[in-house]
């Protein structure tokens, strides 16, 4: 039989995904080039 998770159980990582965006792909730097 197949069981669904409902979506309220899935936490999105945030912060892993602070962190890919600041030290990986240097945001920061992107959004300051920007008009």
């Amino acid at each position: 039989m197949f069981t669904r998770f409902a979506m309220a159980d899935y936490k999105a990582p945030l912060r892993d995904m602070r962190f890919v965006l600041n030290e990986v792909f240097e945001v920061s730097k992107l959004w300051a080039q920007l008009p």
